[in-house]
């Protein structure tokens, strides 16, 4: 057992200094470390409370999962795509899928846009709309109007205003969900 540890612990030495040596000269850990700078992750999670409401986000893809009630979920991922950018002002396409659990999963696929424009260098204001309609069978809105402030580059403050409303049919069932409100939420940025 005791052998078995030292060559784990000599393999992450020499790991190590492999990793982190700047030359075949040069495998002091210490002068290696102190140039040694973690790449960010392009990866965030905002946390809102109007309802229970989750926000994942890596690069252009986002997930967002909302609970209703007991028997009422909402989860929908989209995809960003930056149509134009400049000096703090934009516009997104965004395309996506959004689920609604309810007596069966239903997937709707969505389109919309999202509007966004600093008016301070950390105060952000946005407006977003997406939805689809498949006639008597389903419908689906989500717009969303905020604030965000970025504290630092790793934490922002949002607040806001959002609507979102459905219309599933499923044989002899009918839901009907709406959600409406402000909300509050914190986003950290790994």
């Amino acid at each position: 057992m005791a052998k078995k540890i030292f060559l784990v612990n000599l393999a992450l030495i020499l790991f190590s200094a492999t990793v982190f040596a700047q030359s075949k000269d040069d495998f002091l850990l210490g002068e290696a470390l102190k140039d040694f700078k973690p790449k960010s992750l392009p990866l965030s999670l905002e946390a809102r409370a109007n309802e229970p409401e989750f926000i994942f986000r890596y690069k252009n893809f986002s997930l967002d999962y909302n609970h209703f009630d007991a028997d009422m979920h909402y989860l929908k991922f989209d995809f960003d795509n930056e149509i134009i950018s400049l000096m703090g002002t934009g516009l997104n396409l965004k395309c996506g899928v959004t689920g609604i659990d309810w007596k069966t999963f239903s997937p709707l696929p969505t389109v919309g846009v999202k509007i966004y424009m600093a008016i301070m260098p950390k105060l952000t204001i946005y407006a977003q709309l997406s939805g689809m309609t498949f006639g008597r069978r389903a419908h689906i809105i989500d717009t969303e109007s905020g604030l965000k402030y970025s504290l630092n580059k790793n934490f922002a403050l949002t607040a806001g205003y959002r609507h979102i409303a459905a219309t599933v049919r499923y044989k002899d069932n009918r839901g009907n969900f709406k959600m409406s409100g402000p909300f509050i939420g914190v986003q950290t940025n790994f």
